[in-house]
């Protein structure tokens, strides 16, 4: 000994830690699978009760372990909303030295931690803003679990888009940003519908989805009216195992997008035209200036 775990930052160890082998005097979740021995340890960790949250002391000094024996922990921890991006993303295992850290650990054991199920690095842009425009919504996003067949992406947003067909006939365009190689996006289908409070974006997949980095380009008409002063939309995308399913069951925890602000359309446009006019007679020119129109 000393031996302890170090999650990655924003974890927090939470107590409940198991480290006995399989007896038959143990009920399931009483023990550690595939151990080979208790840790020789006379009472279960306790969750540290200030900071650094993340580091778990499972034993002091005083412990001693056989050689060449497996043995095992579970402990439950809280999951922070995001993976680490400003430290490494492993959980590290160190036994021996000192405990007054003067002295470095004689073993340790680095493990990767799975990325955090989230929707990552979601963004929302208007092909164009002004109300009433007949263009798209373009979402990119980036997913770390796979999306089965029969699953799918859904999309909610402020109320008062339309379904728009200019464009593209009015089909969504989804594809991969992936390049070497590029994952193919399964058959999919793509309706626009609303709620009480959101226009509402579902894309129903014929087949697995696997994890990466998309773009969606949905057509769209722009709200009548341009969006309230003060106000930044959101969009929030989610990836759901089974489409329609109460409650839903999230492939990744969902992801926020900030979006573009619909804007009223320039109150004048139009090319001047007139006569030619020469310098001197100008001022019998019948040509409008609008120079100093306001455009909004």
């Amino acid at each position: 000994g000393p031996m302890q775990i170090v999650a990655p930052a924003g974890y927090v160890w939470s107590g409940g830690v198991v480290y006995k082998k399989k007896t038959a005097a143990l009920a399931a979740g009483n023990y550690v699978p595939g151990a080979e021995a208790d840790l020789p340890l006379t009472s279960a960790p306790a969750a540290p009760s200030s900071a650094p949250f993340n580091v778990l002391a499972v034993a002091g000094s005083d412990i001693v372990f056989r050689p060449s024996v497996k043995y095992g922990l579970i402990s439950d921890i809280v999951v922070p909303s995001d993976s680490p991006t400003g430290s490494i993303n492993a959980f590290l295992l160190t036994v021996g030295g000192d405990d007054s850290a003067s002295e470095g650990p004689s073993q340790a054991a680095v493990a990767e931690a799975p990325r955090v199920p989230r929707i990552f690095g979601a963004s929302a842009r208007l092909a164009g803003r002004a109300a009433g425009f007949d263009g798209a919504a373009i979402f990119d996003f980036e997913t770390v679990s796979p999306v089965p067949s029969g699953g799918g992406l859904v999309i909610s947003g402020p109320l008062g888009f339309a379904t728009a067909g200019s464009e593209n006939g009015g089909v969504c365009l989804f594809r991969s940003l992936a390049r070497d190689p590029e994952p193919q996006v399964p058959a999919h289908t793509c309706v626009l519908g609303s709620s009480a409070n959101a226009t509402i974006i579902t894309v129903g997949l014929e087949a697995e989805l696997l994890p990466g980095g998309y773009r969606l380009r949905v057509p769209l008409e722009n709200p009548a009216d341009a969006t309230a002063a003060g106000v930044t939309p959101q969009w929030e995308l989610e990836t759901h195992e089974v489409l329609g399913a109460s409650p839903p069951a999230f492939a990744d925890l969902p992801g926020i997008a900030w979006g573009d602000r619909v804007e009223q359309p320039m109150p004048v446009a139009e090319i001047v035209s007139g006569e030619l006019c020469l310098e001197e007679s100008i001022s019998h020119c019948d040509v409008v200036d609008r120079q100093y129109q306001l455009t909004g």
